[in-house]
């Protein structure tokens, strides 16, 4: 009759731990364990079978913990009932990984919201609103202007920073896409990117080290490991003294206002129009080549 060998899994109670410290390193920045009870409920097995399945049962069903470290070892260890019961331990941890593709993990690192102010004089796309009873002027990109002068406008509004975590291969052509990243700064998504709208993702910075390098200075195992920082602002409903429309995620909005005289003969502001204001240049951020994992990984 065939040794037809079949395992359960089990996790232990109280059989997940997760190590946090603050080194600046973030090789150590993270680890964690599970642990597991791996029974054979069918056949006689050996622990070397035991191993390769529980190995394969955890590779599958927890590839990574919640920092995204991949698993950094597996132990077995036999129980009372010998052939039967195992207590199997899997740690992670980021070190001593070496990437096997483009980029080995790429995940959401941090998200934090807050909020930032510049000034803004000049216009890279200018959309004129009129109010009901005023009219449309032209000033050929210049912001917020008075007495023909562009005094700009502070952009000031909430936003939402998220860092990506990269790690990528040593290689010529991942170098040569680091090098390709300062081409993204300071602009916006051309497209949709993961769940925000074009126009509303700013591409702000990014930062990378060398790691895994040998002591007899190898490259065999050295990877770029980093971060691209962004920052997201939506798109939202906008009214000026009557003139309505939707306000871009980074456009700036001001508002062309001059003396009337009121039913009263005093003199008041009146807004003639309100312009929404391109400030940042767009790119294709697919060219990131990050995966499409969005948020709710």
């Amino acid at each position: 009759m065939a040794n037809v060998i079949k395992f359960s899994f089990e996790q232990t109670l109280g059989g997940e731990s997760v190590e946090t410290n603050f080194q600046e390193s973030a090789e150590n920045r993270a680890r964690s364990t599970r642990s597991f009870d791996v029974v054979c409920v069918s056949g006689v097995a050996t622990t070397a079978q035991a191993y390769a399945a529980a190995r394969g049962h955890v590779a599958a069903a927890f590839p990574r913990d919640i920092f995204g470290n991949p698993i950094a070892s597996i132990s077995l260890a036999e129980t009372t009932a010998a052939n039967r019961a195992w207590k199997f331990e899997a740690r992670y941890s980021s070190k001593a990984e070496v990437p096997k593709d483009w980029y080995d993990y790429c995940y959401v690192d941090s998200y934090d919201g807050s909020s930032e102010s510049a000034t803004r004089t000049q216009s890279l796309g200018t959309r004129i609103f009129p109010t009901p009873d005023g009219c449309a002027v032209d000033y050929g990109g210049a912001i917020d202007v008075a007495d023909g002068v562009a005094r700009g406008v502070q952009i000031a509004s909430p936003i939402d920073r998220f860092s990506v975590r990269l790690r990528l291969k040593h290689t010529p052509e991942r170098l040569a896409y680091l090098r390709s990243l300062g081409a993204y700064r300071q602009k916006t998504n051309a497209a949709p990117f993961w769940e925000y709208a074009p126009g509303e993702v700013l591409f702000e910075s990014y930062s990378f080290s060398l790691a895994g390098v040998a002591d007899d200075g190898s490259f065999k195992n050295a990877y770029f490991d980093g971060r691209l920082n962004f920052a997201a602002r939506r798109a939202e409903p906008t009214n000026i003294d009557g003139a309505e429309f939707v306000k871009g995620g980074w456009e700036a909005v001001w508002a062309l206002k001059v003396e009337a005289d009121g039913a009263d003969g005093r003199k008041r502001l009146k807004t003639l129009c309100a312009y929404a204001e391109t400030v940042y240049p767009s790119a294709d951020f697919d060219e990131l080549k990050l995966a499409r994992l969005g948020f709710e990984s």
